[in-house]
């Protein structure tokens, strides 16, 4: 029983030493914030005393864009895995069954131009 108050124990405290982490992290990320904003201030009023000029702030849309796009091949190389397969069901299905499996097929293939256009 000792043994698992002591892993109890030290799990306790690693928790508890976590949470303080993260608190001096956040604060230390808002006062960096903070630090930019008044910097950011400091140039504006400058830009504007000096040449009259004032900067618009960046839109989050503008951010957005301008942030990398995600590796996208892991999620072609599985639509292509599915588009594979739903083209071989096709081939195998019924009357019945082919048209679902065809607008399945068209679906994938849709998914996958947009996947690979997009780059």
């Amino acid at each position: 029983m000792a043994q698992q108050s002591s892993t109890l124990e030290r799990y306790r405290a690693a928790q508890q030493t976590v949470r303080e982490l993260e608190k001096a992290a956040k604060q230390e990320l808002v006062e960096r914030y903070q630090a930019l904003m008044a910097e950011a201030a400091a140039i504006q009023k400058e830009l504007k005393d000096t040449f009259g000029y004032r900067v618009k702030p960046v839109s989050r849309k503008a951010v957005k864009k301008a942030a990398p796009k995600p590796d996208n091949s892991q999620t072609i190389a599985r639509l292509k895995k599915r588009l594979e397969a739903a083209r071989r069901n096709m081939a195998k299905a019924t009357d019945k069954t082919r048209q679902a499996l065809h607008d399945k097929v068209v679906e994938l293939e849709d998914e996958l131009r947009l996947l690979t256009t997009e780059e």
